[in-house]
């Protein structure tokens, strides 16, 4: 889950999970937020190998942070808000298959995405959601 609030001089994000937020730039993307998933975490630690966690992101118990408390989940910041440029909001549906889209110039950055859409719809192994700003 991802959100965001813009006021005049801040951007807030509010964030959990594998969805990302990020700035489209023109040396690519540029993320603000970074996955909190407990599958991941194992990855990049060395207990799982990415074959396993790529099989198993797709699971419900790979999103859930069992065993511990629901307070500070959500993880809150601020940043100022950029003179110019996208804010791109995306789940792990779209950004893990598509990421390799995101890099060059933002408005080409947006015509990919445009045009990936109608290939996930088709082909997607998992749910997908994304939102240019």
């Amino acid at each position: 889950m991802s959100t965001i609030v813009i006021t005049e001089s801040s951007v807030v994000i509010g964030h959990c999970g594998d969805c990302r937020v990020g700035y489209l730039t023109e040396s690519g993307v540029e993320w603000l937020t970074t996955d909190d998933v407990p599958f991941l975490g194992m990855y990049e630690n060395g207990q799982i190998t990415k074959a396993t966690y790529e099989k198993s992101r797709h699971f419900l118990a790979c999103k859930l942070k069992t065993g511990g408390s629901s307070r500070d989940v959500i993880k809150i910041s601020t940043i100022p808000r950029p003179a110019a440029g996208h804010l791109l909001l995306c789940s792990d549906g779209f950004w893990a298959e598509k990421e390799h889209l995101l890099s060059g110039d933002p408005s080409l950055c947006r015509t990919a995405i445009e045009q990936a859409i109608p290939e996930l719809e088709i082909a997607a192994q998992d749910n997908f959601s994304v939102i240019v700003v």
